[in-house]
């Protein structure tokens, strides 16, 4: 089974592919999706969408897991990393993949044993 993980964003969204083999898991591909800062945000949604389905058709995972949306400070950040989720979820969809979301605290909850972990925690435990 290969399992895509895709941790959204708009300028960078990271992906990684994960096979599993009964109780052993092992690293298929993984990096990121970097869209120019200069670009419009329709520009960078469709890079997003068009580099994801380029990735699911080369590796052909199974299933796909989504970090899902987290209690953004700023409005207009959450919207547009709404934008960048849509494009994902559509992605996935396109390639009917069964899609699940996870909260971004059970996420590190489950790598660290601590939901409010720092990126630097998360990296060290991947």
């Amino acid at each position: 089974m290969v399992i895509l993980g895709v941790d959204p964003g708009s300028h960078r969204t990271g992906y990684g592919f994960v096979s599993r083999t009964g109780r052993r898991l092992e690293l298929v591909d993984g990096g990121t999706i970097t869209t120019g800062r200069g670009e419009t945000l329709a520009s960078r949604i469709q890079l997003i969408h068009t580099q994801l389905l380029e990735l699911i058709d080369r590796h052909e995972p199974d299933t796909m897991a989504v970090e899902g949306v987290f209690a953004a400070r700023n409005a207009r950040s959450a919207l547009i990393l709404g934008h960048a989720r849509g494009a994902i979820l559509l992605a996935g969809a396109m390639r009917d993949l069964p899609i699940f979301e996870y909260a971004p605290r059970r996420i590190k909850a489950a790598l660290t044993g601590n939901g409010a972990a720092a990126k630097e925690q998360i990296r060290f435990m991947v």
